[in-house]
């Protein structure tokens, strides 16, 4: 289980965007949800790092698949990191 704190700082570090589709919504929007960007199932973790936000639609798409160009998603994520300022201690932006 994802604590509230943890998903809080995944939603404002992400702005509130969907990572898929760039939706973006308002804090304690009913679309907001989070996706692991590789799924538990396939031996992704609750860091951080492999938490991503999405809207509920983007979500339920995905489903338990890693994304197509899931390496072209790991660099465009570091990327939109990089240039908000937002990393993690687990994170750095190195």
């Amino acid at each position: 289980m994802i604590s509230g704190a943890k998903r809080l700082r995944v939603y404002r570090r992400d702005g509130y965007a969907c990572g898929d589709c760039g939706r973006q919504m308002a804090p304690f929007d009913q679309m907001l949800s989070l996706d692991h960007t590789l799924p538990r199932s396939k031996g992704g973790t609750d860091t951080e790092s492999n938490l991503v936000t999405m809207c509920e639609p983007c979500n339920q798409r995905k489903r338990n698949r890693v994304p197509d160009g899931a390496d072209h998603f790991a660099l465009w994520l570091h990327e939109y990191r990089r240039l908000a300022g937002v990393f993690t201690a687990a994170d750095p932006g190195r």
